[in-house]
């Protein structure tokens, strides 16, 4: 039975006249390429995941924002409800609102 391949190593200059060069490295384990590659690998994920808690973040404080946007329209909207009902009664009624309570005074 033959060996079977190794496996595609990062650019190692092999010389013809040293047939055991591989060998050493299956041996010795990963070779540097393929640490550093794995090395940024990890950088890679690593870098994706802040990106991706950034942008969860990011949508958050956004959807926090159009939520406190919403809320000041509708308190807004009450306030002008309220004072367009106020403005109205103070047209139609100014003698109701004037005249309650008066003439209790003075008992002796």
């Amino acid at each position: 039975g033959g060996g079977g391949g190794g496996g595609g190593g990062g650019g190692g200059s092999h010389s013809p006249g040293a047939p055991h060069s591989g060998m050493k490295q299956l041996i010795a384990g990963p070779s540097s390429a393929q640490q550093n590659q794995q090395e940024l690998a990890r950088k890679q994920l690593v870098a994706d995941l802040d990106e991706q808690v950034r942008a969860k973040k990011e949508k958050e404080r956004q959807r926090k924002q159009a939520e406190q946007m919403q809320d000041a329209k509708e308190e807004r909207r009450i306030v002008e409800a309220i004072e367009a009902e106020r403005r109205a009664l103070g047209n139609h009624g100014e003698q109701n609102n004037n005249s309650g309570g008066g003439g209790m005074g003075g008992g002796g």
